[in-house]
């Protein structure tokens, strides 16, 4: 991947594709960073280095760069624009990367970072976005309404099919990547149990998911018009995507189905009570603190509880 897909010219006139090609194979643990890092650390650069041209008068080079001119821009970060944290950590990191690179390069002698005494900020972590009881409930309605209002054979074979996926991911947290690799025979069910077998998860491990009672029947709907072996129709990642987008625009919140795998997790953890080990191995997580993640309070709860005190 060239650099010149990541990097535009800088305003400024300093050119800093070197640096987003050294970002390419430079990274934490000897790993490397995304485009995206990259371009957004790129920006940040030219940010600061527009910053470094209005303070000190001069044209940007790394060597002209002191310690106190970089504690000045976080003031100028932090106390007169006002950015967020994550603004402000993104723009930490960018800097930190970029006089690493320079050091590594020979553009300097010395990293002013190092004595610089900058420091990140905390940020309240937010639980993973999930859809609250009401909103839960317009988009299961709009999912059921789908089948009732089909007018043809086809549309309500659709109907049930997508009632199905949004079963999974919703009622069993399957990912939308395991959804369109499954297959008939990945699927166990009866009247009283039922359970997927995931054969490639995520970091691609198997295991079984366990399916309710809403989940089996919706399933059970679906296979009985379905006797192919290909689960659902050969769908793509991006094709569920947008089927799910399409639900929640219709009841009128944003969706995808990824808030649905969170709201699963979530409604698994009130309904058993904050049974963070259980929840863990319904949700396959690796780590207890993933799913612990899930166990903070919404902002709705945050209301609530303001509102009742």
């Amino acid at each position: 991947m060239s650099s010149q897909t990541l990097e535009a010219p800088a305003v400024t006139g300093y050119d800093l594709s070197s640096f987003a090609d050294w970002l390419l194979i430079n990274g934490k643990n000897g790993g490397s960073h995304s485009p995206k890092s990259i371009k957004a650390y790129c920006s940040d650069l030219r940010g600061f280095i527009q910053w470094f041209l209005e303070h000190t008068g001069q044209e940007f080079a790394p060597e002209l760069v002191t310690s106190q001119d970089l504690r000045a821009y976080a003031h100028f970060s932090n106390e007169i624009q006002h950015v967020k944290a994550a603004t402000w950590n993104r723009r930490f990191n960018a800097l930190c990367w970029f006089f690493k690179f320079a050091l590594q390069e020979g553009l300097i002698k010395f990293n002013p970072f190092d004595k610089a005494g900058l420091r990140t900020r905390s940020i309240q972590e937010a639980p993973p976005k999930s859809l609250n009881k009401s909103d839960y409930a317009r988009v299961l309605r709009v999912v059921e309404q789908s089948i009732n209002t089909a007018r043809t054979g086809n549309q309500r074979r659709m109907a049930i099919r997508n009632r199905a996926m949004f079963a999974l991911m919703a009622c069993a947290g399957v990912r939308v990547g395991e959804l369109c690799a499954l297959r008939p025979s990945n699927l166990l069910l009866s009247d009283r149990k039922g359970h997927v077998a995931v054969e490639h998860g995520k970091g691609d491990k198997e295991g079984d998911v366990a399916l309710g009672r809403e989940a089996r029947l919706a399933i059970s709907d679906w296979l009985q018009i379905n006797p192919d072996e290909i689960l659902f129709d050969g769908l793509t990642s991006r094709q569920v995507e947008r089927i799910v987008a399409d639900f929640g625009q219709r009841a009128g919140v944003q969706l995808t189905p990824h808030m649905l795998r969170h709201t699963f997790v979530y409604r698994a953890l009130e309904i058993s009570g904050g049974n963070l080990a259980l929840v863990k191995d319904l949700a396959r997580h690796n780590r207890i603190d993933q799913t612990a993640r899930y166990a903070k309070p919404h902002r709705e709860d945050l209301e609530a509880a303001v509102e009742n005190l």
